[in-house]
C-alpha cells in the first residue's frame, strides 16, 4: 500500500519503485489509447478506461513525492560536496522552488486524503528546504 512508504531512511528505493510504477501506469494509458483506437476502426463502442486514469491521478502525489525527497537529498549532497564556484545559482534556486513548491502542493494533497504521516514527511523535506 502507498500510503505505508513512510520511512524517509528509503527514500531513494522507494523513489526507484514509484518511478518503476509511473512507468507501468503510463504503459497501462498508451495500451488504454490504442485499444480505444482500434476499436474505432471496427466501428465499436469505446471502452471506459477510467479506472486507469484515477489510478494514475490517485498515484501521483506518492510519486512527485518519493522523486522529488530523492531529488532534494541528493542535490544537497551534491552542492555541498562541489566546489562553490561551480555550482550554477540559477539551477540551484530553480531546483530549490520547485521542489518547496511540490513538497508544499503534496502536503496538502496527503492533508486532504488523510494521510498524516505522508504529509509530515512532507513538512520534513520543505523544514530541509527552508534550512538550506
Amino acid at each position: 500500500r502507498l500510503p505505508d512508504y513512510v520511512d524517509m531512511n528509503n527514500t531513494e528505493a522507494y523513489a526507484e519503485r514509484m518511478a518503476e510504477i509511473d512507468g507501468e501506469l503510463k504503459k497501462a494509458q498508451e495500451q488504454a489509447n490504442l485499444f480505444n483506437s482500434r476499436e474505432a476502426l471496427f466501428g465499436l463502442p469505446a471502452t471506459d478506461y477510467g479506472k486507469v486514469r484515477r489510478m494514475a491521478d490517485a498515484f501521483d502525489p506518492f510519486c512527485q513525492f518519493w522523486k522529488y525527497a530523492n531529488n532534494w537529498r541528493s542535490w544537497q549532497k551534491e552542492w555541498k560536496s562541489e566546489p562553490f564556484a561551480t555550482l550554477n545559482a540559477e539551477e540551484v534556486e530553480k531546483d530549490v522552488g520547485t521542489a518547496y513548491k511540490v513538497m508544499f502542493k503534496m502536503g496538502k494533497a496527503f492533508n486532504m486524503r488523510n494521510m498524516p504521516a505522508c504529509a509530515a514527511n512532507c513538512e520534513t523535506v520543505r523544514n530541509e528546504i527552508e534550512d538550506f
